[in-house]
């Protein structure tokens, strides 16, 4: 019976011993794994710090920018809106996006209202960047105001192909006014349009076939596009007191009567 008894002693021994050996490989590997996540961290957060390449490529359907708080401040990632980088204010609202929009027929930055800086109904109010002629009623590069109603009100840019450079703005009624460099009708001055579009005052420099050469107009339309008042200015040829070929200005004033 004591024999018995000694070699249950003996083997409860065994088996604390062992089983302390084993805590200990465990808390050892528990160390081994948490220094190995730090230089993983340590590696990827500081790139060559430890002599490890730089990331190349980082591959995400949304990256989003944090505040201490976890609240997104911006994001990137494919929206409603298109592949954009869209802002964020305080209570999460977006006011600004830039990208490329959904049908890709614009890219550049648009602004936003109903947020923090703008109240509104969450439509653009300001565009920047350039848009496709294909796939759009407007087509070019510039810059655009638009209304709490999503009507363009100012703004300045240039034609897709290059042919019309200007500065307008838009009231609230339709009428408009600005000034440009329209190579498709020779024309480089000032225009104003009544609120059903028709121009009814320009003034500047435009070409005149007949006589091949640019001459200074001023005119005033009725509301059929019938001119009331025009005035001309150009240079004509003439004989000099010495012979020679001289240059003098004329002047032209019409008073035209609607027929």
């Amino acid at each position: 019976m004591d024999k018995a008894a000694q070699t249950l002693n003996e083997r409860l021994e065994r088996l604390e011993r062992e089983n302390s050996r084993i805590k200990r490989s465990a808390r050892l590997m528990k160390i081994a794994m948490a220094l190995s996540l730090v230089l993983c961290v340590a590696t990827f957060s500081i790139p060559g710090a430890t002599g490890a390449p730089a990331l190349k490529v980082l591959s995400a359907q949304q990256i989003n920018l944090v505040n201490a708080g976890g609240r997104v401040l911006a994001s990137l990632a494919p929206t409603s809106d298109g592949n954009v980088l869209t802002f964020f204010d305080s209570v999460g609202r977006k006011t600004m996006t830039c990208g490329d929009n959904a049908n890709e027929s614009f890219a550049g930055c648009v602004t936003w209202d109903n947020n923090n800086v703008i109240p509104g109904n969450g439509i653009v109010r300001t565009t920047f960047g350039e848009s496709n002629p294909n796939l759009g009623p407007i087509s070019g590069f510039g810059v655009s105001v638009l209304d709490g109603t999503g009507k363009v009100r100012t703004g300045f840019g240039t034609t897709y192909d290059l042919a019309s450079n200007d500065i307008f703005a838009v009231d609230s009624d339709g009428s408009s006014t600005g000034i440009g460099v329209f190579h498709a009708t020779k024309f480089t001055g000032f225009f104003t349009n009544d609120s059903n579009g028709v121009t009814r005052e320009f003034g500047g420099l435009s070409f005149d076939a007949a006589i091949s050469e640019d001459i200074n107009e001023i005119a005033l339309l009725d509301p059929t596009v019938r001119q009331c008042l025009r005035a001309l200015g150009f240079k004509r040829k003439a004989a000099g007191g010495n012979g020679r070929p001289g240059r003098r200005l004329t002047r032209r004033l019409r008073h035209l009567r609607p027929e």
